[in-house]
This record gives structure tokens, sequence and C-alpha cells, in this order.
């Protein structure tokens, strides 16, 4: 890993979204409720392909996962990729 990633920080990965934006959503804030968003705010999410290749909503979750990056850098929040 990066070495600005600390030992004890918490890595999320989320794959296979497949334009699916209300899964990914309802996923985030179940993320939001189980960790609360202080903590998810200051961990690694990643999200890993198969955004756009199936599900009805491929532009609205790729415009959504690029303004949730924004805000989580905006808020100084931990690493994350698209």
């Amino acid at each position: 890993l990066d070495q600005s990633v600390e030992p004890d920080q918490r890595i999320i990965v989320v794959g296979d979204l497949h334009g699916m934006l209300h899964k990914a959503k309802s996923l985030w804030r179940v993320l939001e409720d189980a960790l609360t968003a202080p903590v998810l705010l200051h961990a690694l999410v990643i999200f890993l392909g198969d955004y756009c290749d199936r599900g009805l909503y491929t532009k609205e979750l790729l415009a959504w996962l690029a303004a949730l990056q924004r805000e989580r850098e905006r808020r100084g929040g931990g690493g994350g990729c698209l």
C-alpha cells in the first residue's frame, strides 16, 4: 500500500456496481450508519470497475461517484479511487 495509508486505516472496497445508482447510494447510507460518517470520511474507499457495462443509470452513477469523490476531498476525507 501507499505509505500515506495508515496501518489502522479502514479500507472499503466496492465493486460491480453495473449502473445501479440506487444500490450504490443505499450501500453508502448503510456504511454511514454502520461506521458513522466521520469514520467513513477517513476510510480509504475504492470503487472497482464494472460501473457501466449494464444497468439503467450508468451516467448518473458515474456522476454520483465523481461528486462523492469531490465531496470527500473537500471535507478532508481519506483517499478514494474511481
